[in-house]
């Protein structure tokens, strides 16, 4: 079964050779190709740092949904660079950190603490918040072993 792609690149659905929007059986279809490794394809090592300034004050929403929306955003990116590949020697993916009302006093925060940072911001007042999210290879350090209890 042929389908035709939006565009002018011809490919069989059932292959699923290209990536992108493709017309079969008289609907859109949006699909993602895997490589043979199981990564999709055209996936970058490491994307590029998340450099924001969110606004805090919204007229017409809710101070509470706005700072949720926030929070989403910046769980949606680490989700999404954590889900990257592992560079070879790499056991996870670590995160350089800095939250602040502007981007000249943002103080460097660990990822688990972002969102209490920026609360906190909101709580002080602010309009805005400014959060810099930068990926880097991590890697894990053995535990010293323990000494086992003496017998006795």
């Amino acid at each position: 079964m042929a389908v035709r792609l939006i565009g002018d690149i011809l490919c069989e659905f059932r292959r699923r050779v290209y990536s992108g929007i493709a017309w079969g059986s008289g609907h859109l279809i949006a699909y993602r190709v895997r490589n043979r490794s199981g990564q999709a394809a055209g996936r970058a090592a490491q994307g590029p740092p998340m450099k924001k300034t969110f606004p805090l004050v919204i007229p017409e929403r809710k101070p509470g949904l706005v700072l949720d929306a926030i929070k989403h955003e910046i769980r949606k990116y680490l989700k999404r660079e954590r889900r990257k590949p592992l560079p070879e020697g790499v056991d996870f993916w670590d995160f350089d950190c800095k939250v602040g009302a502007a981007a000249a006093g943002a103080e460097a925060k660990h990822p688990g603490d972002l969102e209490k940072a920026i609360g906190e911001v909101q709580a002080a007042g602010g309009s805005e918040v400014y959060v810099e999210i930068l990926a880097k290879p991590g890697h894990r350090s053995k535990r010293p072993d323990e000494d086992p209890p003496a017998a006795g």
